[in-house]
């Protein structure tokens, strides 16, 4: 609601997790993704940095492609050996978070020209566009209008492009939002709309507006 303004339309979260919501002008609403992170999360900063440590791993047995990936985990690790990477993972355990904070350095070695770095996020810009399409066809939008957020969708230049590029090629009629509301605000208009039972009046989205700019600069 925040992120759109009130209107119909998607929202795609990228970061640590990711999922896709969205809602047409009938008031349907569907979701795609967010299952956690043993079953789905595509495309999130999770996925990136699991991708990383099997992609090393396949490196070292001769399976996948040199990369410089391998340096990479070896040092978030702190692996003297990268053999050691199997009592860190099965024994040790390393946390959901740990995993994702290897993505700005999968992005950045992307950057660098990496060819495992850059299938990485290939792949994973694939599976939010997926997320976004299921959603867009289940709720019978053909040009719909698409937010972001997360930290890693929102930050990682490199990654938001390929994904932007990889859904113009699938969904062409999309148009990219970028001036909405904080989350909060999106509860007003909700609030708004369950009191009225019709959706915000342009009126009271330009005093919303101005609210959250007094809110914003108060901060």
């Amino acid at each position: 609601a925040g992120a759109l303004g009130g209107r119909p339309g998607l929202l795609l979260l990228g970061g640590t997790g990711s999922v896709c919501y969205g809602r047409n002008h009938a008031g349907g609403t569907w979701r795609a993704g967010g299952w956690g992170h043993f079953l789905d999360d595509a495309g999130s900063a999770y996925a990136l940095g699991l991708a990383a440590m099997i992609a090393v791993t396949r490196a070292a047995d001769g399976r996948g492609q040199p990369t410089a990936l391998t340096a990479v985990v070896r040092e978030a690790l702190a692996l003297r050996d990268l053999r050691e990477i199997y009592f860190k993972v099965h024994h040790e355990g390393i946390s959901r978070t740990e995993t994702a904070a290897l993505a700005p350095r999968i992005v950045a070695l992307a950057g660098d020209n990496d060819a495992v770095a850059n299938k990485i996020l290939e792949q994973g810009a694939v599976g939010l566009v997926e997320m976004v399409l299921a959603v867009a066809r289940r709720l019978g939008l053909d040009r719909p209008e698409l937010a972001l957020t997360g930290g890693l969708i929102t930050n990682a230049a490199r990654y938001r492009q390929q994904f932007l590029a990889c859904l113009a090629e699938r969904l062409p009629g999309f148009t990219l939002v970028h001036e909405g509301f904080a989350p909060v605000f999106g509860a007003v208009m909700l609030a708004c709309q369950m009191v009225t039972g019709r959706p915000p009046a342009p009126e009271f989205l330009e005093k919303l507006r101005r609210s959250a700019l007094a809110v914003n600069l108060q901060a």
